[in-house]
């Protein structure tokens, strides 16, 4: 078996020179095989979202808002990463909506999460799907960032969101379980401001008697 699978090398090379190019034709392998770049394991894969027409005759609640408020949202049920709530000023709708809606989704971009990731302030058109009594959007959704949509897609995607919603007077307080995720913070502001205040009248009135 050896000499068959040799008979490519000269006859008169010794056995130790037959060892050192086999080694050699192994170690040439490995090389290959660590240096060639490995694509990645897993990734998001989903078909193209469509036209705002599709998205939204698809989508549980298709929107036009803009994010005010974020928070975390515990860990998602399948092991895919942490979730984010966030709150929308709902300007328009495919279905009557509150002013406010919450949209959950898995942090971070892309990958095998088909995660999204929204920032305050920012005005979006989202396709929303219910999941369990939450609303939920990931990568494949279809949602588009106002600013980057064509000239006059996003007036022809106002025309497709029949609902003006209920409106609120502080969209980032009402119609959204966020707010119990800053109220600790703001009741401890007012209580410092509080103390501070009653010190003052404290030692006002403490100068003025030993006056």
């Amino acid at each position: 078996m050896v000499a068959r699978c040799n008979r490519w090398l000269p006859i008169g090379v010794s056995v130790a020179m037959r060892q050192l190019i086999r080694a050699l034709a192994i170690l040439t392998l490995l090389i290959g095989v660590f240096v060639t770049p490995l694509n990645p394991a897993y990734a998001c894969s989903c078909a193209t979202p469509g036209a705002p027409a599709d998205v939204i005759a698809t989508a549980e609640v298709a929107f036009l808002g803009s994010v005010v408020a974020t928070a975390p949202g515990g860990g998602d049920p399948n092991g895919l990463g942490p979730m984010v709530r966030y709150a929308f000023a709902v300007e328009r709708a495919s279905v009557p909506t509150d002013g406010v809606l919450e949209v959950e989704a898995i942090g971070g971009d892309g990958g095998a999460s088909c995660g999204f990731t929204f920032s305050e302030g920012e005005r979006w058109f989202v396709a929303a799907y219910g999941d369990g009594g939450t609303l939920q959007t990931n990568l494949c959704s279809g949602n588009v960032l106002v600013e980057t949509m064509a000239a006059g897609e996003l007036e022809r995607v106002r025309q497709l969101l029949p609902e003006a919603p209920v409106a609120v007077s502080d969209p980032a307080a009402e119609g959204t379980g966020l707010t119990g995720s800053f109220l600790p913070v703001a009741v401890a502001i007012l209580s410092v401001v509080a103390l501070g205040g009653l010190m003052v009248l404290a030692f006002g009135r403490s100068g003025a008697r030993s006056g």
